[in-house]
């Protein structure tokens, strides 16, 4: 199993880190060896006193304690091991009997089975017998509600991000695969979720997200492309619906939830990822017809599309908002675009005053700068002059020196913090933005 995740590159997801200690190193080793001899004299010791103690030691339940041989590299946590690089093997057991539990378990933490035997412990919840083996779970095992050993069925590639993004506009042109990483599977399963700005960036990777969550989900956007993102997810299984329409007026918004709910019946889930700068220059640089076209890009799409669906959801009894801010409302070279921005803040804190009595949870993302495939439609002119590109260079140049990690996210990241916001372990939480900028608070 360890060399399974190895191979897939999968890291554990959810799970708290207290400290590393690498084992299989020069400095390790003969620590490793002096506790191994030292386990297994107190393991042997163990089992003569519970053997002497019971007589024959003829009692209804058992546990198996096995001397564990650690690979190199193998990682533990409190010194328990919990991903070693290869699968760990028993170098002996001793069987323990004891009289004061009915059914024994694998070690835990927090409450949490770590390493039971397949279908939880042993053949009908029992723990094998002598010369039996310990086996990693083969079904998904959580701590907090996080997956921390996926199904084998259910791993899928973790997409690694750059420590440092690439300069300037190539910045953009990294490609990540189309599967989404380290999902939850069913957890939007019987909700229908409106996903705007599907057809590209943040919105198209959300919807992927959350149709392979088992979502219902209606892709908007004013993009033809987004027929061909429903046609692949259709072929896959999945239950999705396109359609075009320009979500920077009333009438194209109401358009597509009067659609969804015409086919669907509801929308239990509306995420507004519509957006995004155009320009990148000092404010004095900006002509009256440029600031007007930031702010119909960045703020009207979500203004109209939360009026349009609110009627629904308060008719419906509940529903889920989420907004795509930005922390780019404290950046700069972009002033018309980070107003636009504070617009979405305060759309978002105001209306979930408003849609609380009504069930209706309102929150938003603030993304930072994001890796992402060069656009397909571009949403405005790539920088040409020196003078353009020392200003577009200067906003990369901020948006690395905010994030405390010192690079870009990636797609998956702003997918993964939207839909854990749409979601219903989210329930608590509404009126937030959630920056999702390495640091960066906007």
């Amino acid at each position: 199993m360890g060399q399974r995740i190895a191979e897939l590159g999968v890291e554990p997801a959810g799970f708290y880190y207290e400290k590393f200690t690498p084992s299989g190193t020069a400095a390790a080793r003969s620590d490793e060896a002096e506790s191994v001899s030292a386990v297994s004299e107190q393991v042997a010791s163990t089992a003569e006193a519970a053997v002497d103690a019971t007589g024959s030691g003829d009692v209804g339940a058992f546990a198996v304690a096995s001397v564990v041989e650690l690979g190199t590299e193998g990682r533990s946590v409190v010194g328990q091991d919990v991903f070693p690089p290869v699968p760990v093997r028993p170098s002996r057991q001793v069987v323990v009997y004891s009289a004061r539990e009915e059914t024994a378990t694998a070690r835990t933490i927090v409450g949490q089975t770590l390493w039971p035997a397949r279908d939880g412990v042993g053949e009908g919840g029992a723990m094998p017998g002598p010369g039996g083996t310990l086996l990693p779970a083969l079904d998904s095992r959580g701590i907090a509600g996080q997956s921390m050993f996926p199904a084998a069925e259910d791993l899928t590639p973790l997409v690694a991000s750059p420590s440092v993004p690439s300069r300037g506009a190539e910045h953009r042109l990294q490609r990540e695969p189309a599967a989404p990483a380290l999902i939850t599977p069913g957890r939007f399963a019987g909700k229908v979720v409106l996903v705007t700005g599907a057809a590209q960036g943040i919105g198209e990777r959300t919807a992927r997200r959350i149709s392979a969550e088992g979502g219902t989900v209606v892709l908007a956007d004013r993009a033809e492309l987004v027929t061909e993102l429903a046609d692949e997810l259709t072929a896959s299984g999945c239950d999705v619906v396109a359609v075009t329409a320009d979500l920077e007026t009333w009438d194209g918004a109401r358009t597509v939830v009067d659609q969804a709910v015409a086919r669907y019946g509801r929308v239990d889930v509306a995420v507004h990822t519509v957006g995004g700068t155009i320009w990148a220059k000092p404010f004095e640089h900006y002509s009256p017809e440029e600031v007007r076209r930031e702010i119909d890009r960045s703020l009207y799409p979500t203004l109209w599309c939360c009026r349009a669906v609110l009627p629904t959801m308060i008719e419906q009894g509940g529903g889920t908002i989420v907004n795509v801010s930005s922390v780019a409302t404290r950046g700069i070279h972009r002033v018309p675009y980070a107003a636009a921005k504070g617009g979405v803040n305060a759309i978002t804190s105001a209306l979930a005053w408003e849609a609380a009595p009504h069930g209706i949870r309102v929150v938003a993302t603030a993304p930072g700068g994001t890796e992402a495939p060069p656009r397909r439609i571009p949403r405005g002119p790539e920088p040409r002059s020196e003078q353009e590109k020392a200003w577009y260079q200067a906003v990369v140049d901020q948006t690395t020196a905010s994030s405390l990690l010192k690079r870009y996210g990636t797609l998956d990241e702003q997918a993964a913090a939207i839909a854990f916001l749409a979601s219903d372990e989210a329930s608590y939480i509404t009126a937030t933005v959630l920056p999702v900028a390495g640091g960066d608070l906007g």
